[in-house]
């Protein structure tokens, strides 16, 4: 595990949240999952990252990284993706898409390439 991978699971650990899965598929995109833990093991996109809408303020930067690389938002049907999108972008990331809901996401992603 990276340096990074290592201090983004510390820290997550001291919020009190479960380890993201950072692996991405594809290395431009971050694929960011804003439900709940619950929701995210239930189902969720491959590489994705968890970052529940409710905490985008606190970890966002540590978890995120560069403020232009490309950023896709999804939950469960579009409102705290929503939500996410706009405080990403209040914190400076410049580069966020709203997916919608997983399913929408499962159809981008299906699509994207690799």
């Amino acid at each position: 595990m990276s340096r990074m991978r290592r201090a983004i699971t510390g820290l997550l650990m001291l919020l009190g949240m479960q380890s993201p899965v950072i692996a991405q598929a594809d290395p431009s995109a971050v694929w960011l999952d804003v439900r709940s833990v619950d929701e995210y093991n239930a189902d969720h996109i491959e590489g994705s990252i968890l970052l529940p809408h409710t905490n985008i303020n606190r970890v966002s930067a540590a978890v995120l990284g560069e403020k232009d690389q490309p950023i896709y938002v999804y939950c469960r049907s579009g409102r705290r993706s929503a939500i996410a999108e706009k405080s990403l972008k209040a914190l400076g990331f410049s580069n966020v898409t709203n997916i919608g809901g997983l399913a929408d996401a499962k159809r981008l992603r299906q699509a994207a390439p690799r």
